[in-house]
């Protein structure tokens, strides 16, 4: 059985849910603990650190790619 798209949409959907719930918890410590002139830089720095993991995550994936560990049909693969 080939892998589809709708085999990753609940997994997606958790990681977007939980991503959102972290960001506006993270927004509001900011918004009551940090100083003024430091709420925006630790919001980019938070944002940096979402954009860092997605790229490590992405490059993961291409480094376990040709070694077989995500293949086409989902009974093959080793994940």
């Amino acid at each position: 059985m080939p892998m589809t798209f709708w085999v990753q949409v609940p997994q997606y959907a958790l990681v977007g849910i939980s991503e959102v719930f972290a960001m506006i918890g993270s927004m509001e410590f900011f918004y009551a603990q940090a100083p003024d002139a430091m709420r925006s830089t630790c919001s980019a720095i938070q944002l940096l650190t979402v954009g860092i993991g997605s790229y490590l995550a992405s490059a993961l994936v291409a480094i376990v790619g040709p070694f077989g560990w995500i293949a086409n049909n989902v009974n093959q693969g080793h994940l």
